[in-house]
């Protein structure tokens, strides 16, 4: 990789000499430093003290685990850089694991770490303070929306089936620094092909939640107790069914809540257009996928297992 900088016009003056020399002398240091990029494969990354002053461009096609040199193999002030740079995956999400040397200490801005997680595009760049630190100065631990397929729905029981067509069927999710923030969009016209399964209905997460900022989790994925999260959703139903018997468009608001690390439930609010206080949620007995017209938009925001900083 190199660059290529458009010089500046400034005369020939032995001012406009130096400033030229200058330029030219700032644009070779820097394709200097991309050359010295070290491309690292396998499993299991060891950084050595001769690694600093590098971008460490970690690219394999599966997950690395990044280990740091000791901070003081390294003099105050040395820098290590890591960017992981393999390829975006929505389904199979490549996460990179950068972790400490012994009992040395990463600074983050919560406190101090033992590890950083970066996914596909993010980078970290630590500073070395010459004894047992790692203190972060700069780093991208976002990413852009990622298509990851469609959604994945089971239950507390039996796992419904999902109609043959669907308009819309898809999950996508993106990392903001310690939280992932996940959209799920559904809408179907027919449900030729489905079952209703059994059970309260339970969407799949991209990663796992960090539950020790959910305590109230309950897995039988139906109690208003359960731990509630930063989100919203917006659905709506119409056609007759063995629980709704309304042929006019219903929509409603609902709450996203967490059931488990890895999975989501949703609450209804109650109406009187053919739901019953006990059919407030999506599940096999209410608002279920064996409905003739079914469509939602969930948006949610959780704290994620490991991605502290």
């Amino acid at each position: 990789m190199a660059i290529s900088l458009t010089q500046p016009s400034i005369g020939s003056t032995s001012w406009g000499t130096q400033v030229n020399t200058n330029f030219q002398s700032i644009q070779t240091a820097i394709n200097a430093f991309l050359a010295g990029s070290a491309i690292k494969t396998g499993a299991s990354v060891t950084l050595t003290s001769a690694d600093k002053c590098m971008w460490l461009r970690c690219a394999d096609a599966s997950a690395q685990a990044v280990a740091l040199p000791a901070a003081n193999a390294l003099i105050a002030g040395d820098v290590i850089a890591v960017l992981n740079d393999s390829t975006p995956s929505g389904t199979a999400p490549i996460v990179h694991t950068v972790s400490r040397s012994g009992t040395d200490t990463i600074k983050g801005s919560t406190g101090s770490l033992t590890s950083i997680a970066l996914l596909s595009t993010n980078f970290i760049i630590l500073e070395s303070d010459g004894t047992s630190t790692w203190r972060i100065v700069r780093s991208r631990l976002e990413t852009s929306w990622i298509d990851g397929g469609a959604i994945t729905i089971t239950a507390t029981t039996t796992a419904p089936t999902k109609p043959t067509t669907r308009v819309r069927d898809r999950m996508y999710w993106r990392r903001k620094r310690d939280s992932m923030e996940v959209r799920y969009e559904w809408k179907h016209t027919s449900s030729a092909g489905s079952a209703a399964g059994s059970g309260s209905y339970l969407f799949a997460l991209p990663f796992s939640a960090d539950t020790s900022h959910y305590p109230n989790l309950n897995t039988d994925g139906e109690s208003v107790t359960d731990s509630l999260v930063w989100g919203a959703c917006s659905c709506g139903y119409g056609g007759a069914s063995t629980t709704q018997s309304t042929t006019t468009l219903v929509t409603s608001k609902a709450t996203p809540i967490l059931n488990t690390a890895t999975t989501i439930a949703v609450q209804v609010g109650v109406n009187t257009a053919g739901m019953g206080a006990s059919d407030n949620r999506f599940q096999s007995s209410g608002w279920a996928l064996t409905l003739s017209d079914l469509r939602f938009s969930i948006h949610v925001q959780l704290l994620v297992s490991g991605w502290a900083i």
